[in-house]
């Protein structure tokens, strides 16, 4: 495992990379594109157990931190869907150089699956197959979301109903943060404006989706640009999406599983 930073020097991303155990296989190298907010800190202990996972399976990994978030430059106010995708594809060419590999398997959890969605769109240079997992690809229902959990931990937190914060608190300040972290106007247009129809050019050959309920959807408008999908439906799916989780001794270790396997074959 080697912690370091790439990308331009004025504003570095923070990536951790973790060579394959051993060489000559056939499995591809694989980014790890992360969730968004609060979903990223609880994401950050089970990715690190899947590359882990991945990198003794055969597959050089490279998990890394959007400008903005975790050990990358910038604040939260440098976070943006444009910046992110412009991450991924860094990451991407990064992996590329760092393992010497041909082709490069993409996982997005959540909201980082509609962010790899996005990034495919620039068709780069070796990316072998998408891996989305529980995706979020309706930006508005994405907000609406957010916005209600946030709602739901201030009451916890405060001990008052949501009725009587909402009495409060203008909506918009209340939309403008989740979780403790920043989500300014911009960033609300921009991730309203995510949608399974934004996909207009086939984002990669194969692409699978994991998750705990259906993408109908996204399925269709996938394969409607050219893509061969698989779904594979996973009840532990989104386990980890808690705070419970996230201090929890255990990981959902049939779904990690079911992440390797299914990178494993997309190449």
């Amino acid at each position: 495992m080697k912690p370091f930073h790439f990308g331009p020097s004025a504003a570095p991303l923070y990536g951790v990379y973790h060579p394959a155990h051993q060489q000559g296989g056939r499995a591809p190298a694989v980014l790890l594109c992360n969730p968004f907010g609060v979903e990223a800190i609880r994401a950050f202990r089970i990715y690190r157990i899947l590359a882990e996972k991945l990198a003794a399976a055969g597959s050089p990994v490279l998990r890394f931190d959007y400008i903005g978030t975790g050990n990358s430059a910038g604040d939260d106010a440098a976070f943006s869907v444009t910046r992110a995708v412009e991450d991924i594809l860094l990451a991407h060419q990064e992996l590329l150089d760092t393992s010497g590999a041909s082709r490069v398997a993409w996982l997005g959890l959540r909201f980082g699956a509609g962010l790899a969605l996005l990034a495919s769109q620039q068709k780069p240079r070796g990316l072998g197959g998408l891996c989305l997992w529980d995706p979020v690809t309706e930006g508005q229902a994405y907000l609406t979301e957010m916005y209600e959990a946030h709602l739901c931990e201030l009451s916890r937190v405060f001990d008052e109903s949501e009725k009587s914060i909402l009495a409060k608190r203008q909506q918009t300040d209340l939309l403008g943060e989740t979780m403790g972290f920043a989500v300014g106007t911009d960033l609300q247009s921009d991730i309203g404006d995510l949608k399974p129809d934004a996909i207009i050019n086939r984002p990669a050959r194969r692409i699978a989706i994991i998750a705990g309920e259906s993408h109908a959807d996204l399925s269709d408008r996938l394969e409607g640009v050219g893509a061969k999908v698989t779904t594979h439906q996973d009840e532990k799916s989104q386990s980890w999406n808690s705070d419970a989780a996230l201090n929890a001794f255990s990981v959902p270790r049939k779904t990690l599983d079911l992440l390797v396997e299914t990178l494993g074959g997309l190449r």
